[in-house]
């Protein structure tokens, strides 16, 4: 059972190749056509957001924060293939910026591509240990390919930081679904409910009464 956790050709002639581009500072302010994008993107504007952004990096071809939205932008109008590349060429300029890796990662999800987001997730947990949606993240790739042991570690571990996870105790109850451990899976499902996360609590129980009704 597969479930997407949350929902990329090439450029156009780039100012310099994304693999041979220098790490430097940019300021995002200097850049018109970035501050455009931003502008665009924030009133659902993806593909013009999108063009203002490849005139951005025509003009600086190192430019991560660029490349970072060019990304989102990619991902917001279902080209996967081309957002992963962008979240790529960002992370090559800036190694270090987690909101990059991410993204990427949610991008691999969406993508299907579940072993490149665990690796992703993990690099992620490696700069921020005690982000509790990158551990959710982790746990639904490895619940979609069948990893129950490891899923379950991870939203144990989520529930370790923030005990009251809504997310961690649904994914936590699909995986005692899928292992048909029925009263594990209600255990769960109560948990939910005391909570009063009714809808979250019936989505469970929608797979509990298929797995074992």
């Amino acid at each position: 059972m597969v479930l997407g956790i949350r929902l990329l050709d090439k450029l156009v002639t780039p100012a310099s190749d994304p693999a041979e581009a220098v790490p430097q500072e940019v300021d995002p302010k200097l850049s018109v056509h970035y501050q455009k994008a931003l502008e665009s993107a924030s009133e659902g504007l993806h593909a013009q957001a999108l063009e203002e952004l490849k005139e951005s990096l025509r003009e600086n071809g190192a430019f991560a924060e660029a490349y970072h939205e060019l990304g989102k932008a990619y991902r917001n109008l279902g080209d996967l293939n081309r957002a992963i590349k962008a979240f790529q060429s960002a992370i090559r300029i800036h190694p270090q910026r987690v909101e990059t890796y991410t993204e990427l990662g949610v991008a691999y999800d969406s993508a299907g591509n579940f072993l490149e987001a665990i690796k992703t997730y993990m690099r992620v947990l490696r700069l921020t240990p005690d982000s509790i949606e990158t551990r959710n993240d982790l746990g639904m790739a490895y619940f979609n390919i069948g990893g129950y042991t490891e899923a379950a570690k991870a939203f144990n571990q989520a529930l370790q930081i923030q005990e009251s996870n809504v997310r961690a105790h649904f994914g936590l109850g699909l995986v005692y679904v899928d292992l048909r451990r029925r009263e594990l899976a209600m255990a769960e499902h109560t948990t939910l409910q005391d909570m009063g996360e009714e809808k979250m609590a019936s989505l469970l129980m929608d797979h509990i009464n298929r797995e074992f009704y």
